[in-house]
């Protein structure tokens, strides 16, 4: 198969003179900055667990529940010796933080620059890697999913459910 290009296409994409505003968010708006929740992110037999927990499709731990109106600070903790994008469904959030446990291998790249920049609904966390994220839990109450993204991990149980209590 070959492709063949007859003309060029002038493309003139510019962006608008006014974004929609961003919430202003810092990490001292959040009550738990010196103790974030944590997340431990593992496997075992290819079962996908966070913190020694499967997807059950009923369960919220006392753990994964946070009040409206609330800010906090999130740590993905990857014990794991797979990449596991993480997704948190209802939010968006920023990115603040990211080590490597002693011994790890170094993740040159992600660890500053674009990757990093701006608002995410998901964030990949390398092997031996903990990131931290802010939330706000801003707009509305109720039950949503946060989980890996690579489907076979998700599948087979590395998703949970976090509330969001008035």
């Amino acid at each position: 198969m070959a492709f063949h290009v007859d003309r060029h296409e002038k493309h003139a994409l510019k962006l608008p003179d006014r974004l929609v505003a961003a919430p202003a968010l810092t990490v001292h708006d959040a009550a738990n900055r010196n103790q974030p929740r944590r997340f431990e992110l593992t496997m075992r037999m290819m079962q996908g667990m966070i913190n020694g927990r499967r997807f059950d499709g009923t369960h919220v731990a006392d753990d994964e529940i946070v009040d409206l109106n609330s800010v906090e600070v999130w740590e993905f903790d990857n014990r794991s010796m797979l990449p596991h994008p993480m997704h948190v469904h209802g939010l968006q959030f920023l990115v603040l933080q990211r080590s490597q446990a002693r011994g790890s291998m170094g993740w040159g790249g992600l660890d500053e620059g674009h990757v990093d920049e701006g608002w995410h609904d998901t964030v990949l966390v390398m092997p031996g890697e903990r990131v931290r994220i802010l939330l706000a839990f801003r707009d509305y109450s109720g039950l949503y999913l946060y989980h890996c993204h690579n489907l076979e991990h998700e599948d087979n149980g590395m998703m949970r459910y976090y509330k969001v209590n008035v």
